[in-house]
């Protein structure tokens, strides 16, 4: 089962990322990064279940540079490419976490 973001979302207005997703992915790739504050004794702001197959979906994934030097996320069609399946379960974790970064438009 592939998750994808909906196409409405797809465009990114940032000046460093090429898409919404490739944005979601960096913010959490990001809050990994100090996860070693949490080695420290401080509150972690993310936790990983012990589970191989997230943590190697999460590592799997390449980025690219645009010809207009926005960052973007590998496809799934590029992984699979490479002999990859599809990060499934990343993709749930991620866009879990990354919500807050979409505005979905109120129904009235």
């Amino acid at each position: 089962m592939d998750i994808q973001i909906p196409s409405k979302f797809e465009q990114s207005l940032d000046e460093h990322y090429g898409n919404l997703g490739s944005k979601i992915w960096a913010y959490i790739m990001g809050l990994f990064e100090h996860m070693s504050n949490y080695m420290n004794n401080d509150p972690a702001v993310l936790r990983l279940p012990d589970d191989d197959v997230l943590t190697s979906q999460l590592t799997a994934r390449k980025w690219s540079m645009t010809s207009k030097g926005k960052i973007l996320l590998e496809s799934k069609k590029d992984m699979k490419k490479r002999g990859l399946k599809s990060p499934g379960r990343a993709d749930a974790y991620v866009l879990t976490f990354g919500k807050y970064l979409t505005e979905v438009p109120q129904c009235l």
